[in-house]
């Protein structure tokens, strides 16, 4: 390629256009491939290295036949004493504690089980604060958890073999494996508030899953966490966080066991992986559906940040946070958070110093960089929009809000298209105005202005931001202040190498977030897609007698957008292998004398070859849900009903105490008592108190929620304002369907499975307090 001439310099030329975005379908293929974990590993491993090969074997021999794990069952205390004996066997003395545990999730909603939490510990050389290693043992009734969490215990009891054969080690570490997790964080509250190794756990090391595959992503940390992300960089050869995902998970209202740990003064990582997510909670998280890939990654990069910490001294930790991102997982660029802003104002002058000498060297206008930076604007705007607009276009024919689900290929490639039409189109309208120097600089003071606020109110996204900022910042003044200032080469090369940086981190960050929210958040998509959109803005600054490469483009983008969008309306939108999470229920309100079958669906309505066993018109049968489903009459069941029996009732203070107990003559696996919430003033279980609110109310009931069978006999204390309300509910449950539910089973298809607390029984009984 020649020089250009100097009026010719607000151009570029077709081929620099063409080779942009030959680049850029190649960077989506890496990201793609960058997504996928390693390789498992065999049984035949070395016995020093981590091995996933080895977890399944455990595995399998901790949960035997896969059955559901919830707290009480029997299934779960077989799965805690082959645990036990695993960890007998690798050397380990093993404590079990056990300790009724209530927590309040909110103001209106309480559970509690009976926790059997297993505990053991690795001296260290020394007597030092300690490093912990944890998972949880149960899964959600409808699920028997094999990934979620039982990969994480599997893995844990070969890290423990590993760290026990090549210790010891400077610090003592403690192998904690939690009972109900999923019940609301409950073994790990009973271990911070009352085993005596709590107080000497200086930084704990989380494992989860939510899915069955995918890489695993260090996406938590506590705060002040400079030191954990170093450590996390100098040990992970496979290396899959970024600080943008501690910002985003500290404003989430999801919750781990590590939360508990957080909240308690404790410092951390959380590890986890997010690829299937339809298998979450359901029974598809299962030993045929895990990936053996991810749990090696998820395995050797603990195993290895364990290693670490072990050797490093925690009694006093360094302060401040960090900004970190790996770059399509081969390095960890790392950097003090507070250098954020400092860096967003000197990319910012670096920028500026190049629009003066572009300005004097008139291939720039005030103007024309002004309306690059609309245009960039609107390159994001508009990718957002189409985004939501196509959801909401495919939706709304189909009848279906999630018609993505199953098979979300076809509206990724029309989302994509949609962002390259959109951001082609308004490159093409402004750059008669701007030329290609006015896009490119206009378009990265976006960039460095959205770094410079985030540096200000989110400084762990900051960093996403600028790293290619600086990129295109230097490479555009190292053009303008030289004698290739005159290189048509030089000025396409910085366009195509600024836009290629932008997308090595932004196209891998848009596949992460379509995988943890789908589409149903589509701006978390398109918002990386846009901002890259901006970037390719001035390859779009062609000449006029040369514009039938861009014509060709944007007309053969228009097609694949229509055609991938006609696909998305057309293909199923569950499957089999990523179904519609819908559950049965058989309710029987025993003082209202009728009985229902009942189903519900956490996304859309309920299928229609089971929606044709019910009613035509959908009926809020449960008093603390207002969400009407579809019921049909049902046959009462046998069992007798539960019930509150009172055993006082007095004045204190102004208040109507009443202490009673919560009793289920069937032995049902969970107790839920329902209170008026406006009535209720605080509430005493066993050796809880707490204060009762209407946040998270169940349509006006204060919720208690008693898990295992233990809970027959419970003692609560209600503390009403004034007067008692008319009544409460007292309800149980089993998690299974009586007699007669064969035919809605059957009925349920293939592409539907129950999920979460899965298919129940529930019976009901009102209560006069």
């Amino acid at each position: 390629m020649s020089d250009l001439s100097h009026q010719d310099q607000t151009t570029v030329r077709p081929a620099a256009l063409m080779i942009a975005l030959v680049c850029m379908a190649l960077l989506v293929v890496v990201a793609v491939l960058r997504q996928q974990p390693p390789a498992p590993r065999g049984v035949d491993t070395p016995a020093d290295q981590f091995s996933a090969g080895r977890v399944q074997v455990l595995l399998k021999e901790i949960l035997a036949g896969g059955s559901p794990l919830f707290s009480g069952s029997e299934q779960m205390a077989a799965v805690g004493q082959r645990i036990v004996a695993v960890f007998e066997r690798l050397g380990y003395e093993v404590d079990v504690q056990e300790k009724m545990v209530c927590h309040q999730n909110s103001g209106a909603f309480t559970a509690c089980a009976e926790v059997q939490n297993i505990i053991t510990r690795l001296p260290g050389r020394e007597s030092g604060p300690a490093l912990m290693l944890t998972a949880h043992y149960d899964s959600m009734p409808a699920t028997a958890g094999v990934a979620d969490d039982g990969m994480a215990v599997a893995g844990i009891l070969e890290m423990a073999r590993l760290l026990k054969e090549q210790g010891p080690y400077r610090n003592p570490i403690v192998f904690l494996i939690t009972d109900s997790e999923e019940l609301g964080l409950l073994g790990a509250e009973g271990f911070v508030s009352d085993h005596p190794w709590a107080q000497d756990v200086a930084v704990v090391l989380n494992q989860e899953a939510r899915g069955t595959s995918g890489k695993s992503f260090m996406f938590e940390t506590s705060d002040g966490n400079g030191w954990l992300a170093e450590a996390y960089a100098a040990a992970v050869p496979r290396p899959a966080s970024s600080s943008l995902h501690y910002e985003i998970y500290r404003l989430m209202p999801n919750g781990s066991d590590l939360t508990v740990f957080l909240r308690n003064g404790m410092a951390g990582m959380n590890f986890g992986f997010i690829g299937q997510v339809s298998h979450y909670h359901t029974p598809l998280d299962s030993f045929e559906n895990l990936d053996l890939g991810s749990v090696q990654h998820q395995g050797e990069s603990v195993f290895a940040v364990a290693q670490e910490l072990a050797d490093i001294d925690l009694s006093s930790p360094p302060t401040g946070n960090a900004a970190w991102a790996d770059l399509l997982g081969f390095v960890v660029v790392r950097w003090p958070a507070s250098w954020n802003i400092p860096l967003a104002i000197l990319a910012l002058l670096l920028l500026l110093a190049t629009a003066v000498k572009l300005i004097r060297r008139q291939a720039l206008t005030i103007g024309g960089l002004l309306v690059g930076l609309l245009a960039a604007f609107l390159c994001l705007l508009a990718a957002i929009l189409a985004g939501l607009v196509l959801v909401w276009i495919v939706s709304l024919v189909t009848g279906d809000p999630y018609p993505y689900y199953a098979y979300p290929l076809p509206l990724r490639i029309a989302v994509w298209a949609a962002a390259l039409l959109s951001g082609g189109l308004i490159a093409t309208a402004a750059a008669r105005r701007c030329g290609a120097w006015g896009l490119a600089v206009g378009g990265w003071f976006l960039w460095a202005l959205l770094a410079l606020l985030l540096g200000i109110f989110l400084p762990g996204a900051a960093i996403m931001l600028l790293l290619p900022t600086f990129l295109a910042a230097v490479l555009f003044a190292v053009v303008a202040f030289s004698r290739l200032s005159s290189s048509a080469l030089a000025r396409e090369a910085a366009f195509i190498a600024a836009a290629i940086g932008a997308g090595a981190i932004w196209f891998y960050l848009s596949l992460i977030f379509e995988s943890a929210v789908n589409f149903a958040m589509s701006p978390a998509i398109t918002l990386g897609l846009g901002l890259v959109a901006g970037t390719l803005a001035p390859l779009f600054a062609l000449p006029q007698d040369q514009t039938r490469a861009r014509r060709w483009l944007l007309g053969a983008t228009a097609a694949t957008l229509l055609l991938a969008t006609g696909i998305a309306i057309l293909v199923p939108s569950f499957s089999s292998s990523a179904p519609q999470q819908v559950n049965i229920y058989h309710f029987d309100d025993r003082d209202g004398g009728a009985a229902y079958w009942a189903a519900g669906s956490y996304q859309g309505a309920v299928p229609e070859p089971l929606r044709g066993q019910f009613d035509s018109d959908p009926v809020a049968v449960f008093p603390w849900d207002k969400e009407p489903v579809p019921v049909a009459s049902a046959q009462a069941t046998a069992d007798a009903a539960p019930y509150l029996q009172v055993i006082s009732d007095e004045l204190v203070s102004g208040e109507r105490v009443v202490r009673a107990q919560l009793h289920s003559p069937r032995g049902a696996d969970s107790i839920i008592l329902q209170v008026p919430v406006e009535a209720l003033a605080s509430i005493a279980i066993a050796d809880y108190a707490f204060p009762v609110t209407p946040e998270g109310d169940s349509n006006g009931y204060y919720t208690l929620l008693c898990f295992g069978r233990v809970c027959d006999g419970l003692e609560v204390q209600l503390h009403f304002k004034e007067a008692a309300p008319d009544e409460i509910l007292v309800a149980d449950s089993t998690y299974d369907l009586p007699p007669g539910g064969e035919g809605l089973i059957q009925a349920r298809p293939l592409s539907a499975v129950p999920a979460h607390l899965g298919d129940q029984t529930i019976i009901m009984k009102r209560e006069a307090p």
